[in-house]
């Protein structure tokens, strides 16, 4: 924040109180702001005040986004093919290439999900 009415900007914003806590850089500050506390209960919002936050319906919200804490509900995953099904082509390429040890050509395409390049890496190991 070096242009002076982008500062100019801010400090009237802050003085407005639209902003408060707001640091010297700009940043808002993480700590409360020095002075008598409100003379409300707490709660409760007077003239010019903004009602406090209520974070719940957000939280309801992020559930499904694996976010919360219920476990995120959608469509039944698909049953999960055999890997010699599911990786025939690449095991194709890789016998071709003279990779004749089915097994581990199997188990190096499972471990690198079917990537053949990865998995002729973790052959030459």
């Amino acid at each position: 924040m070096t242009d002076p009415n982008t500062v100019r900007a801010m400090l009237q914003l802050q003085r407005a109180g639209i902003i408060p806590n707001m640091g010297p850089s700009g940043v808002p500050s993480p700590f409360p702001p020095n002075g008598p506390p409100p003379s409300q209960g707490a709660g409760q919002g007077g003239a010019g005040q903004a009602p406090p936050l209520d974070f719940s319906a957000l939280l309801n919200q992020m559930g499904p986004m694996g976010l919360g804490s219920a476990p995120p509900t959608g469509p039944p995953s698909m049953p999960v093919a055999d890997p010699a099904t599911r990786f025939a082509p690449q095991l194709q390429q890789l016998r071709d290439m003279g990779f004749t040890d089915e097994a581990r050509n199997l188990q190096a395409l499972q471990a690198t999900n079917g990537n053949v390049n990865a998995a002729i890496e973790r052959l030459f190991m």
